[in-house]
C-alpha cells in the first residue's frame, strides 16, 4: 500500500454543514492532526497486514512448494524445510524493497504451525517499516482455521511504533490451498501506536470485524474501528473508522469524531492492504 507522511496528513472534507477546517476547529477543537491519527491507523495495519499476506500467498502457493522457488508478486521467493525468504530486491521504481524472512516450525496450515517473521531492509513506497512478528494457527472447524497475528513495536517510518494482536479467520477459501482468488476472512483484534516526534498515541479494537476479500483489489471492503487518542496536540479524545460496506469494493474509508455531540465525518482513500 502507498505510505504517506504520518500524523501529518491534511484534512480533505467535512460533512459538518459544510464547514471549513478552521471552522471546525474553532467550534468544538478539532484538528488536522487528530484525523491524521486516524489515517496513520490505517497505514499501520494495512502494512502489517500486507506483510502477512505475502507470507500466506508464498507458503500457500503450488510451485514454490513443489520446487523451492518461484517468483511471486514482484519478489524472487525461496523455501526451505524451515524458513521462507521473499526477496523485492532494492531497484529503483519498485514500490516494496528489501527481503520478508519467515521461520517456520509445523504445518502452517494446520492447528498449532507456527510463523515468526523479520524484516531485512524491508520498505513500501521509501517508508520503512522495521520489526518482528508472529503467526500462530489455532486451529478451526469444519476445515476453516484462525491465525493470531501479532507485532510488537512495529516501525513505520521514522516517526510511528505500532503493536498489535489480531484473528485472521477465514471465510471462504480455506479448502483450496493453491487458489487464493476464492479467499476471504475476518480480521479483529486491538492495536496501539505512539509517535516519538509528536508526542501522540491511541488505542484501537475492530468491531464489526474487518473483512477481507481477495477479489478486491483493495483487500478490505468492510468493518470498523474504534481509537481513543491521547497527546498534548489531540483535541478529540475518540475516533471511528468505517470502510464502509455499502461502496462495496472501494478505496474509501470514512473518519468521524465527536463534535459537541455532533459527528463530524471526512473520507479518505487508501491504496489497499
Amino acid at each position: 500500500m502507498k505510505m504517506s507522511k504520518l500524523f501529518a496528513i491534511p484534512l480533505i472534507a467535512s460533512a459538518f454543514a459544510l464547514a471549513s477546517c478552521e471552522d471546525i476547529e474553532n467550534i468544538c477543537g478539532i484538528d488536522e492532526d487528530d484525523f491524521a491519527v486516524g489515517e496513520s491507523y490505517v497505514e499501520a495495519t494495512g502494512a502489517f497486514v500486507g506483510i502477512v499476506n505475502s507470507v500466506d500467498v508464498a507458503l500457500r502457493d503450488s510451485v514454490l512448494n513443489a520446487t523451492g522457488m518461484n517468483f511471486i508478486d514482484g519478489a524472487n521467493c525461496t523455501l526451505t524445510s524451515d524458513s521462507l525468504f521473499i526477496d523485492f530486491g532494492n531497484l529503483s521504481g519498485n514500490s516494496r524493497k528489501g527481503r520478508i524472512v519467515a521461520g517456520y516450525t509445523g504445518d502452517y496450515l494446520t492447528q498449532g504451525g507456527q510463523v515468526e517473521i523479520i524484516l531485512d531492509n524491508y520498505s513500501v513506497d521509501e517508508t520503512d517499516i522495521t520489526g518482528e512478528m508472529s503467526i500462530e494457527n489455532l486451529g478451526g472447524t469444519s476445515g476453516a482455521y484462525t491465525l493470531e497475528l501479532a507485532c510488537t513495536n512495529l516501525g513505520v517510518g521514522s516517526d510511528l511504533t505500532f503493536s498489535s494482536t489480531m484473528n485472521l479467520t477465514w471465510t471462504a477459501g480455506y479448502s483450496t490451498t493453491y487458489d487464493l482468488t476464492d479467499d476471504s476472512y475476518t480480521l479483529s483484534g486491538t492495536s496501539s501506536a505512539s509517535s516519538t516526534t509528536n508526542n501522540l498515541q491511541f488505542t484501537s479494537s475492530i468491531a464489526p470485524a474487518f473483512v477481507y476479500d481477495r477479489t478486491c483489489s483493495y483487500g478490505i471492503t468492510e468493518g470498523e474501528a474504534s481509537l481513543t487518542l491521547t497527546g498534548d496536540s489531540i483535541s478529540t479524545a475518540n475516533m471511528g473508522i468505517d470502510f464502509l460496506s455499502a461502496d462495496g469494493c472501494n478505496n474509501i474509508f470514512q473518519l468521524s469524531a465527536d463534535c459537541d455531540g455532533n459527528s463530524v465525518t471526512v473520507t479518505k482513500p487508501f491504496d489497499g492492504f
